[in-house]
């Protein structure tokens, strides 16, 4: 959206499949929230600063009061530090996906960021969190 690279409808389309594919294996969401907003936007209506582009917590402290989350005891999981830094400044546990790459350790560490704990993937999060 904000970089022009796809629309709403396609947007829709993969959220469809998402829902679809996560049904299947029993799974559901509870919501779904995304920041479409980019400071440095090539479409206007999107160039916008706000507190919902990670790495702020705007969007996980949304989607918490709506299902009445305790922060404390939630997670967030992603691939990437801003993932990480959203997670940590909601007061949310937090897993990186994928490998610990030297460039993102010197980064976290210069940051002051880490997270709780490392995944290879989604899956191995899952049991990760489940087993604490």
């Amino acid at each position: 959206m904000a970089k022009d690279k796809m629309d709403m409808a396609t947007h829709k389309a993969i959220s469809d499949k998402m829902r679809s594919e996560l049904s299947k294996g029993g799974a559901r969401l509870d919501g779904e929230h995304y920041c479409f907003h980019h400071p440095d936007a090539v479409v206007e209506a999107y160039r916008v600063i706000c507190d919902c582009r990670k790495p702020k917590p705007g969007l996980i402290l949304k989607a918490a009061k709506e299902v009445g989350a305790d922060l404390k005891d939630s997670w967030v999981v992603g691939d990437n530090l801003s993932d990480i830094e959203a997670g940590k400044r909601a007061g949310c546990r937090t897993i990186l996906i994928g490998d610990m790459k030297c460039e993102l350790c010197s980064h976290m560490k210069a940051r002051g960021i880490e997270p709780d704990a490392i995944a290879a993937d989604l899956v191995e999060a899952a049991r990760a969190i489940i087993g604490m």
